[in-house]
């Protein structure tokens, strides 16, 4: 039996409605009535009853959703019993690019840890190289890494050399973020001369520096004359939607959080868009029950990122 399982069941219990524990658990729908559908299988009975009003439980589901709690809360006194236990409680240190699905992966991590945990962590958005160096340095047991897909044959081992294994977490291009009231919000598909008389929002620490988009990069990303260099990522939002005609090269990004910014995402006519980010650790390291939510609540905020149209 999946455990996972178990903590679905009960969110969608306390939701009231599949769609909105998919909501709350950043899970398709889809995705999430296929595991609860798998579940119910397992078990040989019905848990939940549809109906356009939302879910019902069973006589069977009621019994099941008593076991279901117990052991859950059971798992999760133990685990509490072990980190409030240990000198420091848990610890969860991770270095990652300024991207807003793993902030949002992040959101749903910390909610996700049970309130009676004592924890120590260190989450800092940050380039690339300080992910790297954070690991083999600073004491970090986590780091993300963003490279344009051109120099994935440099990048990779060089992440090797230094002793680091990796998991690819994302691949994709790059898109165009704008306020919907953006005079081109609602052309299907921007080319690098809808931009120029446009304001950029501009990141800085896009990939690692030593591999950076210079010569040919200017042929890819373009030149624009206004650009508004942001090295944090909280006022961003709040300038694209407070600056006429600005926009923002990012990767694609959570459907939720657009519609919470009341932002667009366009694709751009262009060559060489292409990037990836990888999960890095060093070679010898063991993933906490911490690093493990993690990681399956980044897994869940990618299905509900909103792809390049």
């Amino acid at each position: 039996m999946n455990l996972q399982y178990l903590k679905y069941a009960i969110e969608i219990e306390k939701a009231g409605s599949i769609s909105k524990a998919a909501e709350n658990l950043f899970l398709s729908q889809p995705n999430l009535s296929k595991d609860i559908k798998t579940l119910e299988d397992s078990m040989g009975i019905v848990i939940f009853e549809r109906s356009k009003k939302g879910v019902s439980m069973t006589d069977e589901g009621r019994v099941f959703m008593e076991y279901a709690k117990n052991i859950v809360s059971q798992l999760e006194d133990m685990e509490t019993h072990l980190h409030i236990n240990s000198p420091s409680g848990a610890g969860f240190r991770i270095s990652v690019p300024r991207a807003s699905y793993i902030a949002e992966a992040f959101i749903a991590f910390v909610n996700a840890i049970n309130p009676k945990a004592s924890f120590n962590i260190y989450f800092m958005e940050t380039d690339s190289v300080t992910a790297i160096n954070n690991i083999l340095k600073s004491g970090y047991d986590l780091g993300i890494v963003r490279y344009h897909s051109i120099y994935e044959k440099s990048t990779l081992p060089f992440v090797r050399e230094c002793g680091l294994d990796y998991d690819t977490i994302f691949s994709s291009e790059r898109v165009i973020i704008m306020n919907a009231k953006n005079r081109l919000a609602a052309k299907p598909v921007l080319t690098f001369s809808d931009l120029r008389d446009l304001i950029e929002i501009a990141n800085n620490d896009f990939a690692l520096p030593q591999f950076n988009m210079t010569g040919a990069g200017e042929s890819a990303w373009g030149q624009n004359k206004k650009q508004i260099s942001v090295c944090e990522r909280g006022s961003r939002f709040d300038l694209l939607s407070r600056i006429q005609n600005s926009f923002m090269w990012v990767s694609p990004m959570p459907r939720a959080v657009l519609a919470r910014n009341d932002l667009v995402q366009k694709k751009c006519e262009a060559p060489d868009l292409n990037f990836t980010d990888i999960l890095i650790y060093k070679s010898e390291h063991e993933f906490s029950s911490f690093e493990k939510i993690f990681i399956d609540k980044l897994e869940n905020v990618l299905k509900m990122i909103q792809p390049p149209l």
